[in-house]
């Protein structure tokens, strides 16, 4: 059984993950019409959701290996990826394109530091998650050559 902060029960991890897949699509689909409206206040939420997502780490229980990775790629995915793509899509023409090159360079960076972290996934010797390790290397020495 795992628990959540913000829930008073408990709640088994099969109906967590199901939950939280379909809160997810919910959230980003929410947040990709609200894009189109004001970027701005995107970057506001994607500051708030971070802030949310420290102090539910910060309420948890116990700290096991997979919880601190879990919560550590959501706070460099949430703040570090799309913060900084909203903060760089409000920018003016002019400036977007002065900061282009660094922009495109932190998104190599970015998405290397990604697939990266993903292999430090505890895998549980099983064959999904032995193949998904697997997977994650092949994709981050082709993404290291692509760079390049």
């Amino acid at each position: 059984m795992e628990s959540f902060l913000w829930f008073k029960h408990q709640i088994s991890v099969p109906h967590s993950v199901i939950f939280f897949s379909c809160l997810n699509a919910s959230v980003l689909c929410f947040l990709f019409q609200f894009a189109g409206r004001s970027p701005r206040r995107l970057g506001y939420c994607v500051l708030l959701l971070s802030i949310l997502v420290m102090f539910s780490f910060l309420g948890e229980p116990e700290y096991d290996r997979e919880t601190i990775f879990g919560y550590i790629k959501v706070l460099c995915v949430l703040p570090l990826g799309l913060g900084a793509t909203c903060l760089f899509g409000v920018q003016n023409a002019s400036t977007q394109l002065k900061w282009k090159h660094w922009y495109n360079s932190y998104i190599n960076i970015a998405v290397l530091g990604n697939v990266g972290m993903m292999l430090f996934v505890p895998v549980g010797n099983t064959m999904r998650g032995l193949t998904s390790k697997l997977t994650c290397v092949v994709l981050l020495l082709w993404l290291v050559k692509e760079v390049s």
